[in-house]
């Protein structure tokens, strides 16, 4: 008989183990939700991925893409009991929360905390005859790594800031070599700038200044001072809605108590100060502004230039300009100004071009020079 045709000299066809089936599974159902991740998340791991070292420094450049969610804190502000995770709260979609938050130790060694008096900082503003405005600002604190974040937003908002890492816990000088995970942090850069520009051309910036009361009104969202400056930078058109802004929202501080400093593209400055309880916008009519870390509503140029030495040398030069200049002159005013020790960077905005400038730790011979990429008509 021919054994080919013997049925019980077949051998069957062995099918495959189960544990094989079940991750071959496993392993179709992985890949979808990484694709799906990937897509999800595509903006975030491009922003992330956009980080990049101003060389010889350690100053980073970082372009933003993703959605942080700003309408919610317009809409009801911030936990300022619980600010991490009222942030997390608000960039992150509700399934992911949870998780963020039990990882956040791994990320910020200490919790946003308030407050502690310094006495940092000096802005300066100059509307030349020629029409452009320039916003000069000194960042001077101990901490070293800094950001110049580049907003790219919803909406058409477009925006530049810069901030001090340290409260990302990423006060670093190797951030450029570490992973998208390590990186992490940086999502949050939007809601803790310290100073920056948007496409209108409102600038704004914080000075350390001790005894701030801001207004306290129940009746009124609560909101920590550097997210009312996003507010400002998403926002604001003009030195006025700015000021319209912040008296929607009861300001609470970071690090120290802080008056802020806003100028437009049309030549309108204010300081806006927390007084007794009352939020207080002092304007100019000269053609240039200055605030450093003593209160000046009320006070007279002489008062104001006796409470700081600084405030002094930038008087003089700009009242020497007679509303001439340009950004040089601005920067240079900057240098005059400028703490050896504790300037992190000094950035000029020209508030009519969209241009700027960062001078990392008093290097004025070697600025990085940008311009914002979306300008609005309506300036």
């Amino acid at each position: 008989m021919n054994e080919s045709l013997n049925p019980a000299s077949q051998v069957a066809p062995r099918k495959p183990s189960r544990w094989k089936r079940y991750l071959k599974r496993i392993v179709i159902v992985v890949t979808v939700l990484v694709l799906c991740a990937g897509y999800v998340l595509k903006d975030d791991i491009r922003t992330l991925d956009s980080l990049r070292r101003i060389p010889g420094t350690n100053a980073y450049v970082m372009d933003y893409y993703a959605d942080y969610h700003m309408d919610e804190i317009r809409a009801h502000g911030v936990d300022i009991n619980h600010v991490e995770d009222s942030l997390i709260g608000v960039f992150c979609p509700r399934w992911a929360r949870p998780i963020v938050s039990r990882l956040k130790g791994a990320y910020l060694d200490q919790p946003i905390t308030t407050i502690a008096n310094t006495d940092h900082c000096s802005t300066v503003t100059l509307h030349t005859n020629d029409g452009h405005v320039y916003f000069g600002r000194n960042f001077d604190y101990e901490h070293d790594a800094c950001l110049v974040l580049k907003i790219h937003g919803a909406a058409g908002k477009s925006s530049v800031a810069v901030l001090d890492l340290h409260y990302l816990n990423l006060d670093r000088n190797d951030l450029d070599s570490t992973s998208l995970v390590q990186r992490l942090p940086l999502l949050f850069a939007p809601y803790y700038l310290q100073d920056g520009m948007n496409e209108y051309g409102v600038a704004v910036s914080d000075m350390a200044v001790p005894g701030a009361r801001p207004p306290d009104d129940p009746a009124k969202p609560n909101i920590i001072h550097s997210a009312a400056m996003r507010l400002i930078l998403d926002y604001a058109k003009t030195t006025d809605e700015a000021i319209d802004l912040l008296n929607e929202y009861d300001i609470h501080f970071v690090a120290e108590t802080c008056h802020l400093m806003i100028a437009d593209a049309h030549g309108k400055s204010a300081v806006v100060e927390f007084i007794d309880g009352k939020l207080q916008p002092t304007t100019t009519r000269e053609s240039w502004q200055i605030c450093t870390n003593h209160q000046i509503t009320g006070k007279t140029e002489a008062e104001k230039c006796e409470a700081c030495g600084r405030y002094k040398t930038a008087s003089t030069e700009l009242t020497g300009l007679h509303a001439k200049g340009d950004a040089q002159e601005v920067m240079k005013i900057m240098q005059s100004v400028a703490q050896p020790d504790s300037t992190m960077w000094s950035s000029v905005y020209d508030l009519t071009s969209g241009n700027f400038e960062i001078a990392y730790r008093g290097h004025f011979d070697e600025v990085y020079r940008d311009r914002l990429a979306e300008i609005s008509p309506n300036r």
